[in-house]
């Protein structure tokens, strides 16, 4: 039987058995159930999908990304960003993506950010 010592452990050894009866029975630490979950994922909130690649290996892509080159028949360059027209990152319906260069992709979520600024934290004009 295989043992390794654990500082804390009554006895500060614990063994193999002890060690996978633990894990049998501890929940999977893993998203919202780690202690260090912060509420978002890798992709902060984008729908991934598995894609096969040109070199036979599976790889996980944005879907909106992969609706866009598949529109467009090609792949992003690297200018090129895919925009969702709504806001909402899980809406990739064809209608809401709006494939934009960089620089203007940066302009449109100024903008976005300006109006909502005057739209909740300043006074609007009384009706007169």
């Amino acid at each position: 039987m295989t043992s390794r010592f654990q500082p804390g452990h009554p006895g500060g050894i614990i063994t193999k058995q002890c060690r996978d009866a633990f894990k049998a029975n501890s929940p999977k630490r893993r998203g919202p159930n780690s202690p260090y979950w912060k509420g978002f994922s890798k992709t902060q909130g984008y729908k991934t999908i598995a894609v096969q690649g040109e070199d036979g290996l599976w790889k996980h892509r944005l879907e909106h990304v992969v609706i866009a080159e598949k529109v467009l028949g090609r792949r992003l360059g690297k200018n090129e960003v895919v925009h969702h027209i709504d806001g909402d990152r899980k809406n990739n319906r064809n209608d809401n993506l709006l494939l934009c260069s960089i620089g203007y992709h940066r302009q449109l979520h100024e903008k976005m950010a300006l109006l909502y600024q005057i739209e909740h934290f300043r006074r609007k004009p009384d009706a007169a």
